[in-house]
């Protein structure tokens, strides 16, 4: 996937957490495999017609801060 900061996923973001990456995942901004290390997980809600939609999205620890030092999260 490739990092997209205008996308509707930050104005929907309800939280983000710094988590245990147990299974393997994929870094939203590099695509680096994430896999038995820390990572940060953000989560987006969007209404559905019966119940809430969740979406995550894993980024690796370094990238995320700088992400976030360079405003685009």
């Amino acid at each position: 996937m490739m990092y997209n900061p205008d996308s509707s996923f930050n104005s929907h973001c309800v939280g983000t957490q710094f988590k245990y990456a147990l299974f393997p995942k994929t870094c939203h901004i590099s695509g680096k495999r994430i896999w038995l290390e820390k990572a940060y997980r953000q989560t987006a809600m969007w209404t559905g017609p019966d119940d809430p939609v969740f979406e995550y999205r894993w980024y690796d620890k370094n990238e995320f801060l700088a992400a976030r030092l360079k405003g685009l999260l």
